[in-house]
């Protein structure tokens, strides 16, 4: 099961010398995760000014897992955008499901046909919904640590790996926080 630890980002945050994914520990490399909030909205003469904070971990994992985490550690980043696009993706891929179940219950004779003809443009549409929103579900479960919180002070860490969580809490004691009793139930 996911562990979550809040960590304060005031202090230097130590690493387990494993893979953050399997635990092993030799030929490890870096992979990086990042969270980003926005802190502020102030008009100005010439606009709008928007302040906004970023924080990016370095974590070790192994060759063997390291594949293919820098796109899943981009399009799982917890910002305004990402978040929206992720949403979207989630609207239309539901959608296109609905639609390809209509679709296939047509071609085998369970539903009335009609002689209009087929809006490809809008099946490529909802195609790329349901294979973005795949996309994004499996990012989120390959990610061995990833960023789920952010506050001024601290960044909350979900991991996957119990063994690597539990290395991190040891290492990490003086630095950690509370985190707040509906953040363990929500992300």
């Amino acid at each position: 099961m996911a562990k979550k630890l809040s960590v304060a980002l005031d202090a230097p945050i130590q690493w387990p010398k494993c893979c953050a994914r399997c635990g092993a520990d030799t030929d490890l490399t870096v992979a990086g995760v990042s969270i980003g909030s926005m802190s502020g909205i102030a008009p100005r003469l010439d606009g709008l000014a928007i302040t906004s904070t970023m924080v990016s971990l370095k974590y070790p994992v192994c060759r063997a897992h390291a594949g293919g985490l820098g796109l899943a550690g981009f399009v799982t980043r917890r910002t305004a955008g990402l978040s929206f696009l992720r949403g979207f993706s989630y609207f239309v891929g539901v959608l296109g499901v609905a639609i390809f179940a209509v679709m296939a219950a047509r071609a085998v004779g369970l539903a009335p046909r009609n002689n209009l003809p087929t809006p490809w443009p809008f099946l490529a549409i909802f195609a790329g919904g349901i294979a973005a929103s795949a996309y994004f579900i499996h990012a989120m479960r390959t990610l061995p640590v990833r960023l789920v919180g952010q506050s001024r002070e601290t960044v909350t860490i979900r991991f996957a790996n119990d063994a690597f969580a539990a290395d991190f809490y040891a290492r990490n004691r003086r630095n950690l926080r509370d985190v707040p009793w509906w953040k363990k139930f929500i992300f």
